[in-house]
């Protein structure tokens, strides 16, 4: 072997390669434990191999190089982005607390209906933990009561303490436990409508290292606000964008970034490579290195849509809220968005009378539901999507619970969960079971689920969440493939299908639009009709004979279930 190639190995096939270990301290960042490359060379080095050899030691020492950069960096990003728990910082929050446990107990003054009186009520009960905590020093218990609350109240202040500290976060539970018990008293005033003296409106406290208001911290404080309200699906997908804007934008001032960095944005998202996380060949690495390395071999970006929802929408928001809270004068993101050039009608196709006819007359609708089947999610939730236009998850998601008899009408109510969440402040609505479901055997099924199960059981048992939290999503896929395995082709043929079905239904007999038929859909009721009287309610304020009246326009003409019917 050449002299001084001290990374030549030789393999029993004589073929020759360049191995060579990475130092410990970066093979987390690179994923992978050594670099490999052949020489194209057996036996003895030829030409080619040794400028192979001489490129990959070069390749080598620059990602080590750019490794050990990239640790330092990161290093010093989480030295700059963290904020001690100082006595200042602790007092802070204590006094915020006491503010807005004031202005908590006089909005539950203002509610009436019997809810100060269950606070106070629970306040014996409360007082009674928050001391046996305290004696016990079960920082544990504080943690599951308190710490939400502490971090919102920490981000409100722009204040961002490191993971690790342990002692400063006790602190901070300690101390918020301690305000609690002190603010007893005035609690039960407060609530049984005595004159309180309100606390202070606590001044934000200036950063302890006189850092600015980041991008890192922007983030952090949107998602400290809006997390509780948030599906399991909603949090995860935060996650992508908000690394961008960390890894790209984190230790710049919020207030600094224009419309020319949003831009810059904008265009490394639309550079994005499908499927990061998966790729193979873009482990380990940060975004902007995932970006040049997929121009280079060539990989295909994100589609507009991906781009639009998925990654610029969310940061939008998370600027837009920044605007609102005082952050910055203006939300630099809004209107950028990738031009789409498919038609949103060619997004979906609905099916067509033909296609349900063959469908409908396959397995597991060749024959009417049977009694204990393995699967009655697979068997009703295409159903009750066809005739109701619900969504896959609003159906899913129906509790034994959420099924009764309003005015007179079997109905199914929609209502966010802990499984569940709603899409929007129209999902949630009642829905009066139509005749075509209930000829199908729909009423029979949901008393045997009765029987069967408790009330918070999910109406559905095989209705599972994927890892992102999303209802009944396995169905969903087990609906699309089994249709693709029928034969039945068309662009994303799903059970979101039927949602489209069914809106062409309401289309054919005129009704599309109105506001009965977007009450029944869960759409945004236009128009003055969506702030007079009882639109907020559930339905669109609308009595559950008008709903049910449009349910029973939704005839397929061509689809002829008599084989389903119950016997």
């Amino acid at each position: 072997m050449p002299k001084g190639l001290d990374w030549i190995r030789e393999e029993k096939s004589g073929r020759l390669i360049y191995r060579r270990h990475y130092p410990a301290d970066v093979r987390k960042v690179l994923g992978k434990l050594e670099k490999k490359v052949s020489l194209q060379s057996r036996w003895r080095l030829t030409a080619t191999g040794s400028t192979l050899y001489h490129r990959a030691c070069a390749e080598f020492d620059r990602e080590v190089r750019e490794a050990r950069a990239s640790l330092e960096l990161a290093a010093k990003r989480k030295a700059a982005a963290h904020d001690p728990i100082t006595p200042e910082i602790v007092e802070q929050v204590v006094l915020a607390f006491r503010y807005q446990r004031h202005q908590a107990n006089n909005l539950l003054m203002m509610t009436g209906g019997g809810r100060a009186d269950r606070a106070v009520g629970g306040l014996d009960w409360m007082i009674s933990e928050f001391q046996e905590w305290k004696i016990e020093a079960d920082y544990e218990k504080m943690e599951e009561h308190w710490g939400r609350i502490a971090d919102k109240l920490l981000a409100d202040a722009c204040v961002y303490p490191d993971p690790e500290d342990v002692e400063g976060r006790e602190r901070v539970l300690w101390a918020l436990n301690d305000a609690a018990m002190l603010r007893e008293a005035a609690d039960r005033l407060q609530l049984a409508g005595k004159a309180v003296e309100p606390p202070a409106k606590p001044m934000r406290p200036k950063n302890p290292r006189g850092r600015s208001k980041t991008v890192t911290a922007l983030v952090e404080a949107y998602k400290a606000d809006k997390w509780d309200g948030w599906s399991l699906s909603s949090r995860a997908a935060v996650e992508a964008p908000f690394r961008i804007l960390n890894e790209v934008l984190g230790d710049q001032p919020a207030v600094e970034i224009d419309r020319e960095t949003a831009r810059e944005i904008f265009s490394i998202v639309r550079a994005m490579p499908a499927g990061l996380g998966k790729n193979k060949d873009l482990k380990g690495l940060s975004i902007l290195a995932a970006v040049e390395r997929g121009r280079t071999l060539g990989l295909p970006v994100l589609g507009p849509k991906t781009v639009n929802s998925s990654y610029m929408g969310h940061i939008s928001a998370a600027f837009g809220w920044a605007e609102k809270e005082g952050w910055l004068v203006k939300n630099p993101f809004v209107g950028l968005t990738a031009a789409d050039p498919v038609a949103d009608q060619d997004k979906r196709d609905a099916f067509t009378g033909p296609q349900l006819s063959k469908l409908f007359n396959s397995a597991p609708w060749d024959r009417p539901h049977v009694k204990g089947a393995k699967y009655p999610g697979r068997y009703w939730i295409p159903l009750v999507a066809l005739f109701t236009g619900m969504r896959l998850a609003e159906i899913g998601g129906l509790r034994v619970m959420d099924v009764e008899t309003l005015d007179g009408f079997l109905s199914l109510r929609v209502r966010p969960h802990e499984f569940r969440s709603i899409k929007t402040k129209e999902s949630r609505r009642d829905i009066p079971v139509p005749k075509a479901l209930q000829a199908l055997g729909l009423l029979q099924y949901i008393e045997e689920r009765r029987k069967d199960a408790k009330p918070g059981d999910l109406l559905f048992p095989d209705v599972r969440t994927n890892v992102n939290g999303k209802v009944a999503a396995k169905i969903g896929e087990w609906f699309a493939a089994h249709v693709r395995t029928s034969g039945i082709v068309g662009t994303k043929l799903g059970v979101h299908s039927f949602r489209h079905n069914f809106e062409d239904r309401l289309r054919a007999v005129g009704v599309s639009g109105s506001a009965e038929a977007l009450a029944v859909s869960g759409r945004s009721v236009a128009g003055s009709q969506s702030i007079y009287g009882t639109a907020g309610a559930a339905g669109g304020g609308f009595p559950l004979a008008n709903l049910l009246s449009v349910l029973e326009m939704v005839q397929y003409a061509d689809l002829n279930l008599d084989h389903l019917k119950a016997r």
